[in-house]
């Protein structure tokens, strides 16, 4: 169990596939890029002080996924 090696996890409704990462250690913060948002992370304790910016796909990409027959309304 890694909890007891001191991990610990951050999750959003509505969201997955984080993928992009940006660690700023002066800041002490990690920006986390995933689907539909924009976190900021305190990389003293991720559950907490988290800043959480709606980050949704433009309008074209939507059409795009809609041409591809990809349901965009479906929830994560």
């Amino acid at each position: 169990d890694l909890s007891l090696h001191g991990l610990r996890t951050y999750t959003i409704n509505r969201s997955c596939c984080f993928d992009a990462l940006l660690l700023d250690e002066e800041r002490s913060r990690l920006f986390v890029g995933g689907k539909n948002y924009l976190l900021s992370l305190s990389l003293d304790n991720i559950t907490q002080n988290a800043l959480v910016l709606p980050w949704h796909a433009p309008v074209e990409w939507r059409e795009e996924c809609n041409w591809a027959g990809k349901d965009i309304n479906v929830s994560i």
